[in-house]
This record gives C-alpha cells, sequence and structure tokens, in this order.
C-alpha cells in the first residue's frame, strides 16, 4: 500500500506521449456462444417386405391324384405373396432334373385385400422332375415340384391320361392305367375319325386334343334312337344310345370294293353267340348274311366279304348291346 502513492507520482512525470500513459483500457472478451443444439436424427426409412411367396399350378394336369405336367406344353404356375410392395419385381427359376432350364423376372401385382400376386408359364422340352422357385430380394417360395412326361411315352401317367381323354369321348377303351391293346384300338379308332394317319401310334397333338374334349365321333343319325351305326368313310363303328349320344366307337372293316357292304336303313332279324364255320364270332345279322361280328383279322382299310367286322375282343361287349329289331345304319 504504501508503494501505491510514489507509482502513481511517477505515472505523472512522464510525458503525454508516452505509449504507457496512452495505453487504452482492456477490451473485455467477447461471450462464448452456446452450442448449437445437434439435429434430431432422421428416421430410417421402413422398408416394406412382401412376406413369404409361395407357388401353385392353375389347373394341373392330374393322373391317379397326383399333378403332372407334358414336355413341350406349358403349364401356368401362379405366386402369391400376403403384402403387396409396388416396384417389386419376381424372378422365377425353373430346374429339370437339378438343370436351369428357366429363368424370368415377372412384376408384383395387387391382389384382394392388399396381397400380392404373380403368374408365368412354365414349359420344358424334356421329360423329368420339374422345380420352380420364386425370389425377391428379400423373400422366396418353397420348391413346387412336378413329374413332366414324354407325350409319346407308355408311363402309367400318361396312359392315364389317353384313357380318360378317349372315355370322356366315348371311345371303346380300357381304364388300367397301362397302354394295352384295347386302348391302342381306341386310338386307331380315334385317329380314323379324325382323318389322321390310321396307327395306333400315341401322339403329343393327339394328347391335346383329348385332354382339350377335341375329336369325338359325330352321329349321323341322332334321331334314330338307340341303334348301331357303319361309318365306311371312316371305317369305324359307333354304338348309339336313344338320347342320340355315342356310347362307344371302336374301328371296323368294312366290305372290300369286290364284296361291298350293302349301304342304308337296316334291323338286327338274327343273332348267334360263338365262333361259325367261317370265323365269324359273335354275329348280328341285319340284312341276309351281312353282320356285325368280330373277326381275327380287322385291317385299317375295307377288306371284308360285306360285313362288319370288328376285334375279336370287342366282338362280346358289342354283341351283349345289341339286341333283336336294333336298327343298323350304313354309310358313307
Amino acid at each position: 500500500m504504501r508503494k501505491l502513492p510514489a507509482l502513481i507520482a511517477v505515472l505523472a512525470l512522464l510525458p503525454a506521449g508516452s505509449a504507457l500513459a496512452a495505453a487504452p483500457a482492456r477490451t473485455p472478451l467477447p461471450p462464448v456462444p452456446a452450442p448449437k443444439p445437434k439435429p434430431a436424427p432422421k428416421p430410417k426409412p421402413v422398408i416394406r417386405r412382401t412376406g413369404p411367396l409361395s407357388l401353385r399350378m392353375i389347373h394341373p394336369l392330374r393322373s391317379r391324384g397326383h399333378a403332372l405336367a407334358l414336355a413341350g406344353r406349358p403349364f401356368l404356375v401362379r405366386g402369391y405373396a400376403p403384402h403387396y410392395v409396388g416396384h417389386v419385381k419376381v424372378r422365377i427359376h425353373g430346374y429339370s432334373d437339378g438343370k436351369a432350364f428357366l429363368v424370368r423376372t415377372v412384376p408384383l401385382h395387387r391382389g384382394p385385400h392388399g396381397s400380392g400376386r404373380f403368374s408365368v408359364f412354365v414349359r420344358t422340352n424334356e421329360p423329368g422332375r420339374i422345380g420352380v422357385i420364386a425370389r425377391t430380394k428379400r423373400a422366396h417360395s418353397r420348391s413346387l415340384r412336378v413329374g413332366a412326361f414324354s407325350p409319346t411315352s407308355f408311363a402309367r401317367p400318361v396312359a392315364t391320361l389317353y384313357q380318360r381323354g378317349l372315355a370322356r369321348l366315348h371311345y371303346a377303351v380300357s381304364q388300367t392305367g397301362f397302354m394295352d391293346a384295347r386302348t391302342f384300338r381306341a386310338l386307331l379308332a380315334f385317329r380314323k375319325v379324325n382323318g389322321l394317319p390310321r396307327i395306333s401310334a400315341p401322339d403329343a397333338g393327339i394328347l391335346n386334343d383329348l385332354i382339350a374334349g377335341r375329336g369325338a365321333y359325330r352321329v349321323r343319325f341322332p334321331s334314330h334312337g338307340r341303334h348301331v351305326e357303319g361309318d365306311l368313310a371312316h371305317q369305324v363303328l359307333a354304338l348309339v344310345n336313344a338320347n342320340g349320344k355315342p356310347y362307344a366307337v371302336l374301328p371296323l372293316s368294312s366290305g372290300k370294293p369286290s364284296t361291298p357292304t350293302v349301304l342304308g336303313h337296316f334291323t338286327v332279324y338274327r343273332r348267334t353267340i360263338g365262333t361259325n364255320s367261317e370265323g365269324m364270332v359273335n354275329s348280328s345279322y341285319f340284312i341276309r348274311g351281312y353282320a356285325v361280328h368280330g373277326y381275327a383279322d380287322v385291317p385299317t382299310y375295307p377288306a371284308s366279304h360285306g360285313c362288319l367286322r370288328i376285334p375279336i375282343p370287342e366282338s362280346l361287349r358289342v354283341y351283349d348291346w345289341i339286341r333283336y329289331g336294333t336298327p343298323v345304319d350304313t354309310f358313307y
């Protein structure tokens, strides 16, 4: 405290322009700004998911309760998702015996109640075990498995398809599930009716027609009630019910050019069961010696002496269906 007056006296003696006398007063420091609050984090976008996918065949071919496909014939697969999400693409993968044969991308469409749907046609040209899988970026389906068969094979599922189709069109066919002799005779009758080569071999086009219900025999005289038609142009015999619908259609061989079958409208007047001296089996006569009968040789062309020859294994069924007085119509 004693040094303070002395210090004041010294300052008073200093010149007016000296730096020490002219020193300005110290300015206060600016206030420190308060820290800015951090912006709230933006909410993460919600990624909508379709949910698990599922696949189903639409109107599949069925044989003995199992769905199947035919090589060369496309089948429709429809997929489902629990939730529809816009702009989602579904990638379809198809495998045949483990080898990829199909990769296709399809859009997801809006379905009922906010669900999603998609569809694709699948076709393989080779028989085998088919697997179809659907995938998106975040979901996938279980493999849809189906067996594919050649339409010309003798496999039991294919034989069942042929027999079912032929029976629906009223051709005389068995239902054994095997390509037996009666099935081949029914195939021959189908070919004859539809103007195809007169052989008994299965064919992809025939099977497609049978599945679609095409190729039935057209009754010429539906107003004749319960009667027999000998269609000599197509070389088939048709048993027709009282409602004018065919009961059974089977191949026949009519009279050769030198001994042609008589044409017209007749009725059965005599019937003999068994085999006679001429080799005629289970005969139903409709005029003079002309009869519907079984015979050992029934070629695909006219070869008889005027009768309507049918295969011996079919003769008893036909004999039992025909009665005395049953009308028989023969025509081209």
